[in-house]
């Protein structure tokens, strides 16, 4: 009589497998009792998620006689299961009422997993909520396999301290601040949006172009220093472009403190 020397089964969503003698034997024979007849019994037909991993199972084969053989194969259990991570839909926070620093107990909202979450992270977890802005946290889940899910939780940064002025692009709306402006000038904006796709040109009020550029900071714009303008008057016109398949410019006039 002999057996396999190995097989591979994996749990369910429940976290559970089941093995058959069938599973890993390897064409058991006795020289008087039919293959039908024999009895296969095995030492572990259930596992769980504490047997992930290889195990030693010993299949036990009697025949008509009583005469019993043995052999043991090598079971590999695996999870392939990801867990599903769980994040809440949308947060909301206001930058006058403070710094915005995020735990995962604000994002967390019911992670599973079939054999237990070992590990859960956020990709932020408020070290660039400094401007008002539309931002995206995700929540990664990991098991104790190994396996990863995530989920994405939308934050919404206003601060009410601040004056602002609006632009609108259809549903997009950039916020313009602070207004008036001193030092530099952010654009943030209400949706995600391909900020490579996004001009802005800072005129002086004679519609010249101070050279100004604007950068990409995080989900937003920001000006390169403006506190050196001095340019007469000191009322400025912001003219932004979005290009696509169809190219919109919005322009507003902003005053300089």
């Amino acid at each position: 009589m002999y057996s396999a020397n190995c097989n591979t089964i994996q749990l369910d969503a429940k976290g559970v497998a089941t093995l058959n003698a069938a599973d890993i034997d390897n064409g058991s024979f006795d020289n008087t009792t039919g293959a039908k007849n024999l009895i296969f019994t095995l030492s572990q037909t259930n596992f769980s998620c504490a047997d992930l991993g290889t195990n030693l199972v010993t299949l036990s084969v009697a025949d008509e006689a009583g005469n019993i053989s043995e052999a043991s194969a090598n079971v590999t259990v695996e999870d392939l299961i990801p867990p599903v991570a769980s994040a809440v839909r949308t947060l909301s926070y206001d930058l006058a009422n403070g710094p915005v620093t995020i735990s995962l107990a604000d994002i967390e909202d019911g992670s599973t997993d079939n054999c237990g979450i070992t590990n859960l992270s956020l990709n932020e977890t408020g070290g660039d909520f400094l401007l008002p802005g539309t931002y995206f946290v995700t929540l990664t889940a990991t098991d104790q396999a190994g396996n990863e899910n995530t989920s994405e939780t939308e934050v919404v940064i206003t601060d009410s301290s601040l004056q602002t002025a609006d632009i609108s692009f259809g549903k997009l709306k950039l916020t313009v601040f602070p207004v008036p402006f001193n030092e530099v000038i952010n654009i943030a904006f209400s949706e995600p949006t391909d900020l490579n796709t996004v001009s802005v040109q800072l005129l002086d009020f004679n519609q010249v172009d101070t050279g100004i550029q604007f950068h990409i900071n995080g989900p937003n714009l920001i000006s390169d220093d403006v506190s050196g303008l001095n340019i007469g008057n000191n009322i400025y016109w912001l003219v932004v472009t979005i290009s696509g398949k169809k190219t919109q410019t919005q322009a507003i006039d902003i005053i300089k403190n």
